[in-house]
């Protein structure tokens, strides 16, 4: 009898995570045919202008909407972005942006984290600094601690860090990852933490030490 039980769990299981890898397979397609119905043949043009190594004087610009919309299903090098970035009026949304992380409504913060993420400015990661030490929300200030591990300036490590401070373990535990995944840059810092007796360091050194080799460990 609990054999069978279990066997039904699992069967049950498969089936919960092929209903979701469906659900995923088609939300991405939905998005890029909605992508392909609404991008413009101006926006287009603009696209393939941006994409292209050859020098043009007279460049239409690329909605930045378009742009970001285009990044959550398409990958492109850091010299395409460089690319198609200058031909955007990226200043304006980035400003929208970093006001939008003071709103009173979850999902309007979750998505200017995400996008200021996507970005990668220097303005967007010193907000996304500022918003971690200040976001009560708990999903939220993972979420944001997540946008400066994609980000990957180590100018955010000490933030980071901080945030650790009173928080809970579920939390800790994950950021340790992120701030791990800095590897040298924070394999450097160890001189100044060793000594440190808070529990929140020594954890953190513990799982540096689980995944990146270093003699300062011992």
């Amino acid at each position: 009898m609990i054999d069978s039980a279990a066997t039904w769990l699992i069967i049950a299981g498969i089936l919960i995570l092929i209903d979701i890898s469906f659900g995923w397979s088609l939300y991405v397609y939905r998005l890029r045919s909605d992508l392909q119905s609404d991008l413009g043949l101006e926006q287009r043009r603009a696209l393939i202008g941006a994409l292209s190594a050859k020098k043009d004087d007279r460049p239409t610009a690329l909605d930045p909407a378009t742009y970001l919309a285009l990044k959550r299903t398409f990958r492109f090098d850091s010299e395409q972005e460089q690319r198609i970035e200058s031909r955007m009026p990226l200043d304006k949304l980035q400003r929208k942006l970093i006001r939008a992380l003071n709103s009173p409504k979850p999902t309007k913060r979750a998505e200017a984290v995400f996008t200021l993420g996507r970005l990668g400015t220097t303005q967007a990661r010193l907000a996304l600094e500022r918003h971690l030490l200040t976001e009560e929300q708990f999903t939220l200030k993972l979420y944001t601690a997540s946008a400066l591990s994609d980000i990957g300036h180590s100018d955010s490590l000490p933030v980071l860090i901080h945030s650790l401070k009173n928080a809970s373990r579920f939390y800790r535990t994950r950021v340790n990852m992120f701030i791990a995944d800095f590897g040298q840059a924070f394999h450097e810092l160890l001189p100044k933490l060793k000594s440190s007796r808070k529990e929140e360091i020594r954890e953190l050194m513990v799982d540096f030490a689980s995944v990146y080799d270093s003699g300062e460990m011992l």
